[in-house]
């Protein structure tokens, strides 16, 4: 990806002043990262995302936070998957928040049931690359 060109487009992003000159940015700007690597990707839409609240071309019934598609155990101040994109969790961690997060709305002790299963799972594949596979996958002679 050409950074020189991506870098530009962000500044023009926060320099524009109207709906249509957020609108013609984007177009180029998803054009730009269209098969970027996922961190630039992010960072390209939070741009987007503060650029069109800040000229007001984000209609409020099109934002993904204002709608509910499922139960009110989802509703929270901070939405999970703000908080997942804002500390770059990944799956494991994603998951765990959300279970632990939601766990007193929803299933209870099952919700933190799910939580501590990938936990482990994480664990498992953190000590896997830190030591190695673990004896259970390795052949006993």
């Amino acid at each position: 990806m050409n950074y020189e060109l991506f870098n530009g487009m962000l500044n023009r992003l926060r320099l524009a002043t109207s709906s249509a000159e957020v609108e013609d940015i984007v177009g180029e700007l998803h054009r730009l990262t269209d098969h970027a690597d996922y961190a630039e990707r992010i960072r390209a839409e939070q741009a987007i995302m503060t650029a069109r609240k800040k000229c007001g071309s984000l209609p409020r019934d099109t934002k993904a936070n204002s709608r509910q598609v499922a139960g009110s155990h989802y509703r929270s101040d901070i939405q999970h998957w703000d908080y997942v994109v804002a500390n770059n969790l990944g799956y494991f961690e994603g998951q765990i928040t959300k279970y632990v997060t939601r766990w007193r709305l929803k299933n209870g002790v099952q919700d933190l049931h799910k939580a501590r299963h990938f936990l482990d799972k994480l664990i498992e594949l953190q000590e896997e690359e830190e030591c190695g596979p673990t004896s259970a996958y390795v052949d006993q002679e």
